[in-house]
């Protein structure tokens, strides 16, 4: 697969998703690009057009909701809140 076909894929997959799970695709692509990268300079030009202001506080509870059930439905977590 060549990277133009990998870009259109993309896009195409990310067009079809809703928006905090767009938001978490953004947020995961731009850590392997600084990983890769290890470039401040480059990162920042990635995220130059993204307008935090444009993200509701409800589009990124949602976002962060996948990510946050692995650390806290365990059942360490049931134990530890369980008398409240």
């Amino acid at each position: 697969m060549t990277q133009a076909a990998i870009e259109t894929r993309l896009n195409e997959v990310i067009r079809g998703l809703p928006l905090e799970r767009a938001i978490e695709v953004l947020d995961f692509a731009l850590f392997l690009y600084q990983r890769t990268d290890n470039s401040w300079e480059g990162l920042n030009r990635l995220v130059l057009d993204y307008d935090p202001s444009e993200v509701t506080s409800r589009e990124t509870m949602l976002a962060s909701e996948a990510v946050l059930v692995k650390e806290w439905d365990t059942p360490a977590e049931d134990k530890a809140w369980a008398n409240l």
